[in-house]
């Protein structure tokens, strides 16, 4: 499969590579896509209940529920900034694997992202 993610020269000027979050005490690390969710259009809330992302699952589902086709597309273009949001609650930095990734990503989603400044060790 041809990821065309990783080939900068493709790459539009609205379109942000992939955002690496990475939590300072575990050093859990976690790559979430930007943009619009082909999965969740297609299928709902199963991708997230594959993932155990219980509450975004909820949140689709109820959506999906009150407005059938519209709540799925409503939310596939959602569904990534708010998988962010619940990750940066869990205690997760965004990390820069190239310059400009996190500042990118701030742009894309139109908020700040706390960064990642390396372990913590635990209290």
């Amino acid at each position: 499969m041809l990821n065309v993610l990783n080939d900068s020269s493709s790459l539009s000027p609205r379109t942000a590579p992939p955002l690496e979050l990475r939590h300072p005490r575990t050093g859990g690390s976690v790559t979430v896509p930007l943009g619009f969710s082909l999965p969740v259009a297609v299928l709902g809330p199963i991708p997230l209940l594959m993932h155990k992302r219980w509450r975004l699952a909820a949140l689709t589902t109820v959506v999906s529920v009150l407005l059938p086709v519209a709540g799925q597309i409503l939310m596939a273009t959602r569904i990534h900034r708010l998988l962010i949001k619940d990750l940066l609650a869990r205690g997760y930095r965004a990390v820069g694997t190239t310059p400009g990734t996190v500042s990118a990503a701030e742009w894309t989603l139109g908020m700040s992202l706390p960064r990642y400044r390396g372990p913590k060790a635990p209290d």
